[in-house]
């Protein structure tokens, strides 16, 4: 069960020392009395600070009267939350809200709220279904934003795109699908220039009606459950980008380490067949890493891993380019076109309930891939090869957001 609580005044709960008094007069009028703030003040930097010191203290102190027992709270500025499991739930958090309260903590009764479904700054909390999320209350702002942007054909004032993505960052805390997105509307929100109004690019427009449409879909709550640690590698990449095409090469490592016995695949793929991922629609120079990532993608849905359905899992897979394991684990770029093929991962592996753990080899150890782009097959089985063309490839989204890059 989870209960929230609203702690009344938190700014004006400490003392300022005294010699500190004379940086915290004021008055409202020249010839008006001084006004002497003896205790935290709101809009003085130091309020938080010291209110955090003190909450922090109380909190540890709490903790330490319920020993091992299963409570969790957490404190977002004067909010705090209880979360408590186990046969004792209900009384372990009457005994922590207790100590609170004996040390003189003046909470707002009227805001206490509480239960196995429970709202907490901003943030959505199911704990009989193992959920988590944004609040309806706070979904439906991102989703009325995007409307009223609609509305207005696009036109956007630069402070209110700038509370919109800080409210998308802060969303993006538990809504994993939304961090991939965030590198283009990061690099537009840089692009302008403060106080102004401009008209939003194809691309953001794009994203804005895709996010709330996932939002409207009820995305916004997602499972609470820690995905599990990787069994094994499943397979390795490489990828090569001369001239005007990439060639792909990957082999599966879940079943043998044994190349021979491996499923295995080859792709080549020209500035022809796929402009939106080459320098200027026709030069491969620089775009390692889009092709590293796209061999990556494929790789995912060459061997099934985009098929798994209602299963929680990890994949690990190898990659030689190490600025793509970087990207795994932050799970946001702002580079184009590498924000392109990143996407469409990220969105491949929510809709399958999966998540991606690239491991970066150095080259000498990742050698049969390379053979692969190479065109080197001693290494592997003709009869196990996979036969796939860039038809056969699910980059629907890639595809959608090329379409309105500018």
């Amino acid at each position: 069960i989870g209960v929230a609580a609203d702690i009344a005044k938190a700014h004006r709960r400490f003392k300022h020392a005294e010699e500190d008094h004379g940086y915290l007069c004021c008055r409202a009028r020249d010839d008006g009395p001084i006004w002497v703030n003896r205790v935290g003040t709101f809009g003085v930097a130091c309020a938080a600070y010291h209110f955090s010191r003190l909450a922090g203290l109380i909190g540890r102190a709490a903790i330490m009267i319920l020993c091992h027992e299963p409570l969790f709270q957490f404190l977002f500025a004067d909010d705090l939350q209880l979360q408590a499991g186990g046969e004792d739930k209900y009384r372990n958090v009457w005994r922590a809200l207790l100590f609170w309260l004996m040390v003189g903590t003046p909470f707002k009764w009227n805001k206490f709220r509480g239960g196995v479904q429970l709202e907490y700054v901003g943030f959505a909390f199911d704990f009989f279904r193992f959920t988590f999320g944004l609040s309806e209350r706070r979904a439906s702002w991102i989703c009325r934003f995007v409307e009223d942007a609609e509305k207005a054909r696009g036109m956007i004032e630069h402070r209110r795109f700038t509370e919109f993505v800080g409210r998308l960052v802060y969303a993006s805390q538990v809504l994993c699908w939304v961090k991939p997105f965030m590198g283009v509307l990061h690099r537009w929100k840089g692009a302008l220039q403060p106080g102004t109004v401009a008209k939003t690019p194809k691309m953001v427009q794009m994203i804005l009606r895709f996010l709330a449409k996932l939002l409207a879909e009820g995305h916004g709550q997602v499972s609470s459950l820690s995905p599990p640690s990787a069994e094994r590698e499943a397979f390795r990449t490489d990828a090569k980008a001369e001239e005007n095409y990439f060639v792909l090469g990957g082999w599966e490592t879940w079943e043998t380490l044994e190349p021979k016995g491996a499923r295995w695949f080859s792709l080549k793929i020209t500035a022809a067949q796929l402009p939106c991922l080459f320098r200027q629609g026709r030069d491969a120079c620089g775009m390692s890493a889009v092709a590293e990532l796209l061999a990556t993608l494929t790789g995912l849905q060459v061997f099934g891993w985009t098929k798994v359905r209602n299963k929680l899992f990890t994949v690990s897979a190898g990659t030689d380019t190490l600025s793509n394991e970087f990207l795994s684990f932050r799970d946001a770029t702002t580079r184009f076109p590498l924000s392109f093929v990143h996407v469409q991962v990220a969105l491949d592996m929510y809709r399958c309930g999966g998540f991606l753990q690239l491991k970066w080899r150095p080259r000498s150890l990742n050698q049969p891939a390379d053979d692969l782009t190479n065109d080197d097959f001693h290494l592997f089985d003709p009869a196990k090869r996979s036969q796939v063309s860039l038809e056969d490839l699910d980059l629907s989204f890639l595809l959608h957001m090329a379409k309105f890059h500018e």
